[in-house]
């Protein structure tokens, strides 16, 4: 199943295309579907991590997106449920058969019983929060099972491209403004992390680190890339250049890479 993990994903696109009722996690059907294709290689480096053919398995996500949706179809006999801040993706959660829950991490409690789960997906959310983040570890860690599994990503606070703004003057994070009211993926980057700082917050939380890897999964200045008008064919040219020099670094450095992934185990 992983290895058509391609087929599937876009062949589950193509069936949201095909949907007529929203709301859509980026306003729109053709923004939501945008999301879902910059994100593609972060989940399938998730999905990988899934074991198959476990008919019990319960799964949480935190944070809804249409990827709670697309584990739920692969593997109808898991029981995934998932948590936002908001009610936006409820119904559709219903119409997946997800269980669906509204919690604000900011300001609630994770409201699962002890032992709930058997793997939490906790993928791009931590930076959005606003409280220190080894509370939420440890209440992660409480409604996992014994030997449960974390499945974790964030930003890289090190990543090349924030290391070269920085030096340029600028700010390598979202505008603080961002912070005042949240938007639909909550409030913005409001703290982004060190490989060594995760990896701490996991082992005095209570986990094993099973993998801890530096990733690509989505690439600012490709995307910038896709935007350039080629009738201006020397800055395309330049452009161009300049991300394969950019890439050719983050493949021989991986701490410059954009992402961290990590997948953990509940310590007993």
């Amino acid at each position: 199943m992983v290895e058509n993990f391609e087929y599937l994903y876009h062949d589950f696109l193509r069936g949201v295309s095909k949907e007529d009722q929203g709301p859509w996690l980026e306003g729109s059907k053709e923004k939501e579907k945008l999301y879902m294709l910059l994100h593609y290689e972060r989940f399938r480096r998730i999905f990988e991590e899934i074991p198959i053919g476990k008919a019990d398995l319960h799964i949480l996500d935190v944070g809804t997106t249409p990827f709670t949706f697309f584990l739920k179809k692969i593997h109808p006999y898991y029981d995934v449920a998932t948590v936002d801040f908001s009610e936006l993706l409820k119904n559709r959660c219903l119409q997946y058969g997800v269980d669906f829950i509204k919690c604000d991490l900011n300001n609630e409690v994770l409201p699962f019983p002890k032992q709930s789960f058997d793997i939490v997906i906790f993928s791009e959310v931590l930076e959005h929060l606003i409280i220190h983040p080894r509370s939420v570890f440890i209440q992660l860690r409480q409604i996992l099972k014994d030997n449960g599994m974390i499945v974790f990503t964030t930003p890289n606070l090190a990543a090349l491209h924030k290391r070269i703004l920085l030096f340029l003057g600028r700010h390598p994070m979202e505008p603080v403004t961002r912070y005042w009211e949240p938007s639909i993926h909550g409030y913005g980057h409001f703290r982004e992390y060190l490989m060594s700082e995760c990896l701490d917050m996991f082992k005095l939380s209570g986990y094993h680190v099973k993998t801890s890897l530096y990733e690509s999964y989505w690439d600012c200045w490709n995307i910038q890339r896709l935007k350039l008008n080629k009738s201006n064919y020397s800055k395309y040219m330049l452009i161009s250049f300049l991300l394969r020099f950019y890439n050719f670094i983050v493949r021989i450095r991986p701490p410059l890479r954009m992402a961290l992934f990590i997948v953990a185990k509940k310590r007993l």
